[in-house]
C-alpha cells in the first residue's frame, strides 16, 4: 500500500485540519454513545444478524 505523497500533512497547519476532519464523525459516534447512550451492539444483533434477544 503507497500513500501519494500530496496527502501526507507537512504542516501543522495541515495536520490540524486533518485532525479536525477526522474528529468529526468521532465525535457523532461519542454523543451517540455516552451521551444519548445508545446501545449499537443490541440493534445489530437484531436486525443484521436477526438473533432474537432472550426472554
Amino acid at each position: 500500500m503507497s500513500v501519494k505523497p500530496r496527502w501526507i500533512p507537512t504542516t501543522k497547519k495541515a495536520l490540524a485540519w486533518v485532525l479536525f476532519l477526522l474528529y468529526i464523525p468521532k465525535f457523532g459516534q461519542e454523543y451517540l454513545l455516552h451521551f444519548a447512550e445508545a446501545s449499537p451492539w443490541n440493534w445489530f444483533k437484531d436486525v443484521i444478524l436477526g438473533i432474537e434477544p432472550k426472554a
